[in-house]
């Protein structure tokens, strides 16, 4: 029996709920001799500086608490090898890292983004944004997604709230779907192509709400040499790329084929490790390289 006072290598932070991924990524750590233990983040009480690491890999319910969350973070930061870093989870938890991307130079989907009460009319959409997708800047999982061709409507929405972003709608994905890239330890590791989008809206009780997102369907793909070059200019623009343990980058092309940003996972991102035979042990290598680079 395990000390209770005894260092513990990886702390897999995840939430009071179910990680289908778990069990493969703590495997492959237990398989390299490394021992894990599985910690929400916002369990009360824990001793961080117990584990040597904290790998931040399912914390699903972050952004009801954002704050909170960014202040635990910042803790367990200050006392294990924290991956990724807070900083960088700081930056990727609002949406606005989009445009810190575009300015960049990064193909992102073209983006308007609101404040509370402010006023927006469709007359300052672009006018080719028939049908378009309002998101909130912190959000996760297509929560509070609105997609519509209703453009007053969706500027009503998108001033309403929080901070939001409109997109426009990329038809694209319908017919070849999203992709998303996988990158563990800074290198390429595996894609997927998904298929299934947000359904539209629904008027209940005279509110508009989004309809509950269609259930993706994933298959294992290679990306086209374009995809790998947005995605290589992604990376080389993220705060401290160079102390990444996993990153997912999700592009849809737009009519002109161009591949387009959706969205630079770098916090908790679904990481497809069973659509690839070594993933989990890719990440599992990951993981240690950190401990050995960081934590002695």
């Amino acid at each position: 029996m395990r000390d209770p006072g005894e260092s513990i290598d990886v702390a897999y932070v995840t939430f009071d709920g179910f990680d289908p991924e778990l069990k493969t990524a703590t495997g492959a750590l237990e398989s390299l001799g490394l021992s894990v233990a599985a910690v929400p983040w916002d369990a009360p009480n824990v001793d961080w500086s117990r584990y040597r690491s904290a790998i931040v890999r399912s914390t699903w319910d972050y952004t009801a608490r954002h704050a909170e969350f960014l202040t635990t973070v910042q803790r367990i930061g200050d006392l294990s090898v924290l991956a990724n870093p807070a900083p960088v989870i700081a930056w990727n938890s609002r949406k606005h890292y989009l445009r810190d991307l575009a300015e960049r130079g990064c193909s992102v989907v073209p983006t308007v983004w609101t404040t509370p009460g402010e006023r927006l009319t469709p007359i300052e959409l672009p006018r080719d944004w028939t049908e378009v997708v309002v998101k909130p800047a912190v959000g996760i999982g297509g929560q509070h997604v609105l997609r519509t061709t209703d453009l007053d409507a969706a500027c009503v929405y998108a001033t309403s709230g929080a901070p939001m972003l409109v997109q426009p709608y990329l038809s694209g994905v319908d017919r070849a779907g999203e992709i998303s890239l996988v990158y563990l330890g800074g290198t390429f590791s595996h894609a997927v192509r998904k298929h299934g989008y947000l359904a539209p809206e629904a008027l209940r009780d005279g509110i508009l709400a989004p309809e509950p997102g269609s259930d993706w369907s994933a298959r294992p793909c290679l990306p086209d040499p374009d995809h790998f070059a947005v995605a290589r200019h992604v990376l080389n623009c993220v705060p401290g790329a160079g102390n990444l343990l996993h990153a997912r980058i999700d592009m849809i092309r737009d009519r002109f084929g161009q591949p387009r940003i959706v969205e630079v996972e770098l916090i908790e991102p679904f990481l497809y490790l069973e659509y690839d035979d070594d993933a989990a042990d890719r990440l599992a290598r990951a993981v240690n390289g950190l401990l050995t680079r960081y934590g002695g």
